[in-house]
């Protein structure tokens, strides 16, 4: 009677389990062991076809080693003829400047940059003192004159004002004049040896013109009323003159606060010889050029 309860059961789970069977995928080919015989099989293939290349690698090879070089060193680049420019280079590479006998126009010019530079130099160089003789030198002024174009070396002028002195007191103010080389690069100028003095120094002498002196109120008043708006103070006009050989210049000797000055002293100015005065040297009012 179990038996056949059991029976009837199992009969009727067979085709529920036949179902799961259609659902579950079957596994994979590398589960199965024919697919490894298959994976043997393609390595020995593989090992057949490197044996049969093998010796096709090995002749090439040798046919390469046996092949020809060519040593032979190619000619060097002339340089073109000094007559002849090449234009795509002398745009690319930067301006070298002329010396001054193929350039003599170019004698006044001097690149603001490095006139800074040599100045600079002869300041930093000359400046200090002397720990054997205890003197001591002070360069209180440094300006740069001219330039002298060496290749691309600038040799330049700078005219200073030095003090000597020793541990007792200063000397005298003497003017001077040195040189300094430099070369200009992309960074800025580059100073390529301390400044050597040179013989020369500037004159300075002065040179007083010849005015005739003016009397005219009404140009005086003119003229108390330019050096007031110049930024004089208290100003009295005490001469006024013209030079024949300077025209448009009227010269006036005045008492009077100067700017940025507290007290009064005496001043002798150069104006402009209008009829509307203007300080010669300084900022011109109402749009009047100086």
């Amino acid at each position: 009677m179990a038996e056949d309860s059991l029976r009837s059961w199992l009969d009727e789970a067979r085709p529920e389990a036949d179902g799961l069977k259609d659902v579950v995928p079957s596994p994979p080919p590398w589960w199965d062991d024919d697919a490894s015989d298959r994976l043997k099989g393609s390595h020995r293939r593989k090992l057949l076809w490197a044996f049969a290349v093998l010796p096709w690698l090995v002749v090439a090879g040798l046919a390469w080693q046996r092949a020809p070089v060519n040593h032979s060193v190619p000619a060097p680049v002339r340089p073109p003829p000094r007559d002849t420019v090449d234009v795509d280079a002398a745009a690319s590479s930067p301006a070298r400047p002329r010396s001054l006998a193929e350039q003599p126009a170019a004698q006044g010019s001097l690149d603001p940059a490095l006139g800074a530079a040599a100045a600079l130099t002869v300041q930093d160089a000359l400046t200090g003192s002397d720990e054997v003789t205890g003197r001591r030198r002070y360069v209180d002024l440094a300006l740069p004159e001219s330039v002298i174009w060496v290749g691309d070396v600038a040799i330049v002028q700078v005219a200073a004002v030095v003090l000597d002195g020793t541990p007792e007191g200063w000397e005298p103010p003497r003017h001077a004049r040195y040189a300094v080389p430099l070369r200009a690069g992309p960074a800025g100028p580059r100073v390529l040896g301390p400044p050597w003095a040179l013989a020369g120094v500037p004159d300075l002498t002065l040179a007083t013109a010849h005015f005739v002196p003016l009397h005219d109120q009404v140009v005086a008043e003119a003229v108390g009323r330019a050096l007031t708006e110049a930024g004089y103070s208290d100003a009295r006009v005490r001469q006024l003159g013209r030079d024949p050989s300077i025209p448009g210049v009227l010269q006036a000797e005045i008492t009077a606060i100067a700017p940025g000055e507290a007290s009064a002293r005496e001043h002798a100015l150069w104006l402009r010889d209008d009829e509307v005065p203007t300080l010669l040297g300084g900022l011109a009012p109402r749009g009047i050029p100086q």
